[in-house]
């Protein structure tokens, strides 16, 4: 086991169990981190006679490091951050790591200003409760079907009138474009009626 002592004010040092896989530099970095972050926890920064044990398991693309609290040979705190495997960037997990060891920082108030009377302020006109969203589209859906009707009529007229033979050029030709054309557009429109109608229905029932 390796053990790095950096004394803290005379009261906190560091112990490090490795040795962890990474430089000499990276490690040194890490430290900084924990040591600036023991000095910023006012808790922290007056704790006398403890060591700070941690040690650092090292992944492809995160760092783990594993912390405890020590009064002597009583462990008075554990906890384990993860951070990035740059070790430039683990100022916040290292601030992090000690606060959960040390207890959460405790931020004095600013003196507050002596209530005012509140303000009566008014409020804005409402705006309108109509649902224009799902009329448009029950508007729209009852307009389709009217019209998928009125094609669907006319196709049927058109086969009627070809059922009941007799029919010569072009008056053929005319009649059996109407049927086929007018009865695929009666049935998309249909089918276009029933989505817009129940797009409306959902958006009124939502």
């Amino acid at each position: 086991m390796l053990t790095l002592c950096l004394l803290l004010a005379g009261v906190v040092t560091l112990d490090l169990e490795g040795p962890p896989d990474l430089s000499r530099e990276e490690t040194a970095m890490l430290e900084q981190h924990l040591l600036r972050a023991i000095e910023a926890h006012p808790a922290a920064a007056k704790a006398v006679g403890e060591r700070l044990r941690w040690s650092v398991d090292v992944g492809a693309t995160r760092i783990q490091i594993l912390a405890e609290r020590l009064q002597g040979e009583v462990v008075n705190g554990r906890d384990a951050r993860v951070g990035s495997r740059d070790v430039h960037a683990w100022a916040e997990p290292a601030a992090a790591l000690i606060e959960a060891l040390y207890g959460k920082r405790v931020v004095p108030r600013a003196t507050e200003a002596p209530e005012s009377s509140p303000l009566v302020t008014r409020s804005p006109p409402r705006a309108s409760s109509i649902p224009w969203a799902p009329v448009l589209l029950l508007g729209t859906g009852a307009a389709a079907l009217i019209a998928s009707v009125a094609f669907g009529a006319s196709s049927i007229s058109a086969s009627n009138e070809l059922g009941a033979g007799l029919v010569i050029e072009p008056d053929l030709t005319r009649l059996q474009d109407r049927s086929t054309t007018h009865g695929a557009i009666s049935i998309s429109m249909a089918a276009g009626a029933v989505v817009l109608a129940g797009l409306g229905v959902w958006l009124l029932a939502d």
